[in-house]
């Protein structure tokens, strides 16, 4: 246990916004995500779809979506901004976007598998890219990027059910199962650094006890993470927080976008500004109330409507 308290205490000390803060986000967005149980989605994908099929699927919904951005989307094809490696049905990793420092350029790498997945994660990571300013990056733009992609893609799904008939509800159903996965890491993080501020240290019964207050199913993921941490010598909160509040976020919007409530303009803007803008602006824009703007705490009435789109949108599955 000494490596675990050491590593909590080194988080505590380099932290530069108070714990207590992220403790309350963890706390409320995963017990949400957490509440509505693990989703029983049971797609498979079978079907073959080329890799360039999915590069005509995606340049059409951006092309629709607004000119402007299919314009963007053939020019990181047609001038190799967009790397593309195929890794076949059991292949391991993950495809993604970045500021490669040696060309000077954003770029894409996306690791293929010729299924209609791959559509799914060109959308993804081109809105990514749209939003990615490497000499302006923003704390912004690192909390709120996977929203973006997040309901992108989700737009991207009602672009193909409404135009084609093909199935692909399966690439979402993937997103809402990692979500969960990521929504236990993050309470079980919590957990940890609760005991540890409470008690000052953590000794073997009271780990086992946290780990113990989950079903014995997570047992193994739990511990298997943990000695991840300590191997890597650090927690990843961060990056768990921003898939909890990307798929909150994402389903509250597409509820309303579904129910002409919300409009895509909206969505434009925040994208396109998402790096000089503050995170309560962005709250505000997509019209949840702020309880705390010290700590970017929303009203239980904010935290009711993204509960309650969470539901439906995971139903709809």
């Amino acid at each position: 246990m000494d490596e675990l308290n050491r590593l909590i205490q080194d988080s505590l000390d380099e932290t530069e916004y108070t714990v207590s803060d992220w403790l309350d986000d963890v706390h409320r967005f995963s017990d949400i995500i957490l509440s509505h149980g693990e989703p029983a989605l049971s797609d498979k994908s079978k079907n073959r779809f080329g890799i360039n099929n999915s590069v005509d699927l995606a340049y059409q919904f951006f092309n629709s979506f607004d000119k402007a951005y299919g314009d963007h989307f053939q020019k990181l094809v047609n001038d190799d901004f967009i790397s593309f490696s195929y890794i076949g049905k059991r292949g391991n990793g993950i495809s993604q976007s970045y500021y490669d420092l040696e060309q000077g350029k954003n770029v894409i790498d996306i690791l293929y598998r010729n299924q209609i997945e791959d559509a799914f994660s060109l959308v993804h990571e081109t809105f990514h890219d749209l939003n990615l300013d490497f000499e302006n990056l923003s704390v912004t733009r690192n909390y709120l990027t996977e929203y973006v992609s997040i309901f992108g893609e989700f737009l991207f799904e009602k672009f193909i059910e409404d135009n084609y008939d093909i199935k692909c509800r399966i690439n979402n159903n993937i997103t809402f199962s990692a979500t969960y996965t990521k929504a236990l890491l993050a309470s079980f993080q919590a957990k940890l650094f609760e005991h540890y501020m409470e008690h000052g240290y953590i000794n073997d019964y009271s780990f086992n006890s946290i780990v113990n207050s989950y079903s014995k199913r997570y047992h193994p993921l739990l511990l298997r993470n943990c000695d991840k941490y300590i191997a890597y010598d650090s927690f990843n909160i961060d990056y768990q927080l921003r898939y909890l509040l990307g798929i909150l976020l994402s389903c509250y919007s597409y509820d309303r976008y579904l129910n002409n409530d919300f409009n895509l303009d909206v969505f434009k803007y925040i994208n396109e500004n998402l790096n000089n803008l503050d995170i309560f602006e962005v709250y505000q824009y997509l019209d949840l109330d702020i309880e705390d703007y010290d700590t970017l705490l929303l009203t239980p009435d904010s935290y009711n409507k993204l509960d309650k789109s969470y539901k439906k949108i995971l139903g709809r599955r």
